[in-house]
């Protein structure tokens, strides 16, 4: 599994006895459906609609597409062709994700949900590459530059009115900001080396380090993460809900290492998705919050 959305939408890979597939989930019951035009397909994000966002091909020929009424169909490409990918889509169907035009950089593209054409999102600054992580109901865009010269990442905000505001980092003498999740005013983000974690409010300008490391975080739009936390000591690791960016509760626990634990969404209606390997079986599961 790999992404959920409110109303109980998922979408991940089903393989085993079968060919690998691609499946969509609703309400807790699987539907494959299959390939984008017959080439290997990755679904990175479903909405609430079950609107789903992704890539059809391998890393030197891929397109980015979007499953939506019973059908794959590609996402148009700005300008010269070349590989694409969309990596997140929010509840009005916007996506956001990376074209790489034949023999020039990476730009950032938003696909809007109404179907006009598609945004390269132009990030101030001399970057190495710009990156897209997320996008949220307002329709803005969390995007992020590596520096070209050294090591470390700047991380923006972009708006439909065009508009590019930087997250300033916490520690100015730890500036990088790799930014992963956006809800509601909420960045989440890598801060410094290893897997470090600071939460950006954008609305106040607050900054919350993280009472600990964490894996695979994924966050709603109030104040609740959830991730895996890895337990060196105990060679185990454990799927953790944080709330404020503090540890509130360890839901499930997995021992030995190679990520048996991974979360997929945190949704706001209250399920975390998660999936869990046991031996050589991956299975996905969800938690529900009853309160």
């Amino acid at each position: 599994m790999s992404a959920a959305a409110e109303n109980g939408w998922a979408v991940g890979e089903m393989w085993g006895d079968r060919p690998r597939t691609t499946v969509r989930w609703h309400a807790g019951q699987a539907e494959e459906i299959g390939l984008a035009f017959d080439r290997a397909t990755t679904l990175k994000d479903v909405n609430s609609a079950g609107v789903a966002v992704g890539w059809a091909g391998f890393s030197d020929d891929r397109q980015a597409i979007v499953y939506r009424n019973g059908q794959y169909a590609y996402l148009p490409f700005p300008g010269d062709k070349g590989n694409s990918y969309a990596l997140a889509v929010n509840n009005a169907g916007d996506a956001v994700g990376m074209v790489e035009p034949t023999g020039k950089s990476r730009d950032i593209v938003v696909w809007p949900g109404s179907g006009g054409a598609p945004r390269v999102i132009t990030l101030p600054g001399d970057y190495a590459w710009t990156y897209a992580a997320d996008i949220d109901e307002q329709g803005r865009a969390l995007v992020y530059g590596a520096y070209r010269n050294a090591w470390g990442y700047d991380a923006y905000v972009w708006s439909p009115s065009g508009t590019v505001t930087k997250v300033e980092p916490a520690d100015k003498n730890n500036p990088t900001v790799l930014p992963e999740r956006l809800r509601n005013n909420r960045v989440l983000a890598r801060t410094g080396h290893g897997d470090t974690w600071t939460e950006f409010h954008l609305d106040t300008g607050e900054a919350l380090p993280y009472d600990t490391t964490g894996t695979s975080m994924v966050i709603d739009s109030g104040y609740t993460t959830a991730g895996v936390v890895n337990d060196y000591a105990n060679s185990r690791q454990n799927l953790t809900v944080w709330e404020h960016a503090r540890v509130k509760q360890v839901l499930a626990t997995a021992d030995g290492w190679g990520d048996p634990l991974q979360a997929a969404g945190l949704t706001d209606d209250g399920t975390l998705a998660f999936t869990q390997r046991t031996g050589a079986t991956t299975r996905a599961s969800t938690f529900t919050r009853h309160c």
